[in-house]
């Protein structure tokens, strides 16, 4: 998404966008994380993995 935004929008409003196409129980263990950007990816991808 950052690359097809190509600087046009903010990381902050990517990240909503990008959460808001999690499930909803993945949205609230990101939205609860206070840790950088990819802190929140890292604890989606592992939560969608231990899932599968």
């Amino acid at each position: 998404m950052r690359r097809v935004a190509n600087g046009s929008i903010s990381d902050e409003l990517l990240l909503d966008l990008w959460a808001t196409r999690l499930p909803t129980n993945i949205q609230h263990l990101v939205g609860a994380n206070q840790g950088p950007i990819n802190e929140k990816v890292a604890i989606a991808d592992a939560v969608m993995e231990s899932q599968r």
